[in-house]
């Protein structure tokens, strides 16, 4: 639909971009103020989308584990160990031997945060959304002792190619 003018009566504020999610369109007309003051709405917007998104993530992982019966998941033990070595077998491999070592590590709730930061799926966090993120999972670890506990299962395979 045109108007008057030839151009579209209706100029949308954002749309979908491929990389960010959003783009600001400036309507014809719109003096250097107004675009500067569009732009930062526009950046609000996009924070609040990206804010949206992990809360909604973290509802739904609520909702999907509130109505279940809270499964302990299975320790590693020497039978999956041994399993999983036996696969050399399939590439010629002899002499098969595996090790299990336990460690227990305990951290401050800030000495946690720290070391999930090193991790590659938390660094590709947006760094607003992620210092947040890490600020609650501090406050949940303080409001519940202080520290956690991380038990370490380390699997050890040998192998010998013939």
């Amino acid at each position: 639909m045109q108007g008057i003018s030839g151009e579209s009566p209706v100029s949308p504020a954002v749309a979908p971009d491929r990389d960010s999610g959003f783009t600001a369109w400036t309507p014809s007309g719109v003096k250097r103020k107004k675009q500067r003051a569009h732009n930062r709405l526009v950046s609000v917007i996009q924070r609040l989308c990206a804010l949206c998104f992990f809360l909604l993530f973290f509802v739904l992982l609520k909702l999907k584990f509130s109505n279940k019966k809270q499964e302990v998941p299975a320790e590693y033990n020497g039978e999956q160990a041994l399993q999983r070595a036996k696969i050399a077998e399939k590439y010629g491999f002899v002499d098969i031997k595996y090790a299990l070592f336990y460690r227990t590590r305990t951290f401050l709730a800030n000495e946690y945060s720290t070391l999930l930061g090193t991790y590659s799926d938390h660094i590709a966090i947006e760094e607003n959304i992620r210092k947040e993120f890490f600020s609650k999972i501090e406050d949940a670890i303080n409001n519940h002792g202080g520290s956690i506990t991380v038990y370490d299962t380390i699997d050890l395979q040998l192998a010998r190619k013939p």
